[in-house]
């Protein structure tokens, strides 16, 4: 399920399309989306709850982002792997 695939999340009354690639390394996995023109990484931590990270973002970028729509995302995405 290496494909793309659009990923729908409510978040403020409104439904948001993301366009989200599963991506398997080994024995773990992660989602790589774009946000606000910054991609974004989600994968679990060791309490198995989804973290958002950007490494590649720069301040500017990170400054962009809304916290509340990252959480929406994670939300979403663990509500899809239930």
């Amino acid at each position: 399920m290496d494909e793309p695939f659009t990923l729908t999340v409510p978040y403020h009354g409104q439904q948001h399309d993301f366009e989200t690639q599963l991506i398997v390394t080994g024995y773990t996995y992660k989602f790589r989306t774009v946000v606000n023109d910054t991609e974004v990484f989600f994968e679990r931590d060791d309490a198995g709850d989804f973290r958002a990270l950007a490494p590649n973002a720069d301040a500017k970028q990170l400054h962009s982002l809304d916290t509340g729509l990252l959480q929406a995302i994670a939300q979403q995405l663990d509500t899809i792997l239930s």
